[in-house]
């Protein structure tokens, strides 16, 4: 199609006159070729992917996504690409999703949280405090401390090191030989003494 250039004075009629000329013929409803829907739902679901829909949830995103297309398919401006239109579908199903999945799982955080742990869990928690407690009364003082920092309390080597007053490279000495004599010890607190016949 060519490129019709309008005289500098044309009437108001001439001018829609040549605009409908020269305009792009208005493309078919997507709905009205057989492959469309074929084309639509993949990348449909190649967008819902990109968007962190996780594979698990993928096909009901697409479904959801297809569904909306499919109802509002007569609102589609067929002079518009197909693309942006759909991707604005995947955009809002895969929001949605992500907003059912925080709340579900905030909905499964309460319910662990706001659930008393059983008496075996508590007798559990409260034997395995024991054998804690004991294991460091039988490790020394300094390594004893150190563990205690480090893999109970969350502290790093450095800062550990600062707190001791000792070289980082000690410090990781020191938790290295404490981490062997804790074990040590768990291993000794939990053996099952053998029965004598």
């Amino acid at each position: 199609m060519g490129v019709r250039i309008l005289p500098l004075r044309a009437s108001r009629e001439e001018t829609v006159i040549m605009w409908k000329k020269t305009r792009a013929p208005r493309l078919q409803s997507p709905a009205s070729s057989p492959s469309w829907f074929v084309e639509s739902a993949d990348y449909l679901r190649r967008s819902l992917r990109r968007l962190g829909v996780p594979n698990a949830d993928l096909e009901d995103a697409l479904q959801e996504a297809l569904i909306v297309v499919h109802r509002k398919q007569d609102d589609y401006d067929a002079s518009r690409p197909l693309k942006p239109w759909l991707f604005g579908f995947a955009l809002r199903v895969a929001a949605n999703h992500r907003r059912k999945a925080r709340a579900e799982c905030a909905a499964d955080h309460d319910l662990l949280a706001s659930s008393e742990p059983s008496p075996e869990r508590r007798a559990l928690v409260s034997q395995a405090l024991a054998i804690t407690r004991q294991a460091l009364d039988r490790m020394s003082a300094e390594r004893s401390v150190i563990f205690s920092l480090h893999d109970l309390e969350g502290l790093s080597a450095p800062e550990i090191a600062e707190l001791v007053s000792a070289p980082t490279n000690t410090v990781y000495s020191r938790l290295r030989a404490a981490r062997a004599e804790f074990a040590q010890a768990v291993s000794e607190l939990t053996a099952i003494p053998l029965a004598r016949a």
